[in-house]
């Protein structure tokens, strides 16, 4: 016999519900196999929980689009900032700056390695320290830094933190509207088990079992073959193809 299943899927959620607040319509009003109430609770619950998958769905395409936006600023925020520190040591290596000024950008003066900008965090915290130090030591009556200028890379560091922070929001609002809908799912699954129960309950005097199910399946409950039910179920279809065919030879050897 075929098992019955919760739904798994918050538009399985949804298509269960929307069967239960459609039973109302498909039987009379003396042969609801349900209580009122539960039809009731669907028709208010359904509406709030599409509300909170629409919006959980829509920020989290947004933060997908956001990202797919940012992997690229970010790539170009790091390549400014990296070559921008490696002009700034030639200048050092060349005696046009003096080295003391690499604390104004937050390096080390011991050595000219390229500081890590692997993570976000460390792009976003080099990247502010390398465009204020430059700031710094241009009021300091030092010569700006050309190819590229601090100009050019504070407009990339700019549009690269400014997606950071769109990214973030979507990434923030995405997560709570999941919340949202991971606390209602509690309620609406206890809500379809005591439905379906009653459901089943009011079928049962039903003897054949394939129209019990049928009637069961009206009125939204979900069933699933057994492993064994599936293989005989296929063999079956296979079987019943087989005659068909050898009745349509049959009746073309009758014809002739």
């Amino acid at each position: 016999m075929p098992y019955r299943r919760l739904p798994k899927t918050d538009a399985s959620r949804i298509e269960a519900l929307r069967k239960i607040t459609e039973i109302e319509i498909r039987f009379s009003m003396d042969q609801q196999p349900v209580d009122f109430k539960y039809i009731q609770k669907a028709k208010q619950i359904l509406p709030l929980f599409e509300d909170q998958v629409r919006k959980y769905q829509f920020y989290y395409s947004q933060q997908v689009s956001r990202s797919r936006v940012l992997a690229e600023k970010t790539r170009k925020a790091r390549m400014y900032v990296s070559h921008f520190i490696q002009v700034l040591n030639m200048a050092i290596e060349r005696g046009d700056i003096k080295r003391s000024k690499k604390v104004l950008y937050g390096l080390s003066e011991d050595n000219d390695m390229m500081p890590k900008l692997i993570t976000d965090e460390e792009l976003f915290t080099v990247g502010k320290k390398v465009i204020d130090g430059e700031m710094k030591r241009q009021l300091e009556n030092g010569i700006p830094i050309n190819f590229p200028t601090i100009h050019s890379v504070k407009i990339y560091y700019d549009e690269y933190t400014e997606c950071r922070y769109n990214k973030k929001m979507s990434q923030d609002m995405a997560t709570r509207e999941q919340k949202n809908v991971a606390a209602m799912r509690a309620e609406i699954d206890g809500l379809i088990l005591a439905t379906w129960n009653e459901i089943e309950t009011y079928f049962s005097n039903i003897s054949d079992e394939d129209k019990r199910l049928a009637k069961c399946k009206e009125c939204g409950v979900i069933y699933y073959l057994r492993k064994k039910e599936k293989e005989r179920l296929t063999k079956k279809v296979a079987d019943d193809e087989v005659k068909v065919k050898v009745k349509i030879v049959d009746s073309q050897y009758t014809l002739f």
